[in-house]
């Protein structure tokens, strides 16, 4: 489950965002951003944790087309966006 962010933040260019999730039966989480709204993804991370947090530094201005997922590393089926 995504637990942050949780919709209608604005974020800026240069700043440090916190994504944050918690999962069950889950070993790696994959950490995905579309500035498109889900046509294209970009991986931003995969981290090793069932429940955690990733600071992400914003390298682009985002608009309300952006969304950020989280996934199953082995089994991207498994998400929230």
């Amino acid at each position: 489950t995504l637990l942050a962010p949780t919709g209608g933040e604005s974020w800026m260019q240069n700043t440090v965002q916190k994504i944050a999730w918690t999962s069950s039966q889950v070993e790696n989480v994959l950490i995905e951003f579309s500035a498109d709204n889900g046509a294209n993804w970009t991986t931003l991370a995969t981290v090793a944790a069932a429940d955690g947090e990733y600071e992400w530094t914003v390298d682009s201005d985002l608009t309300d087309q952006a969304l950020v997922r989280i996934s199953d590393a082995s089994d991207n089926t498994v998400q929230d966006v």
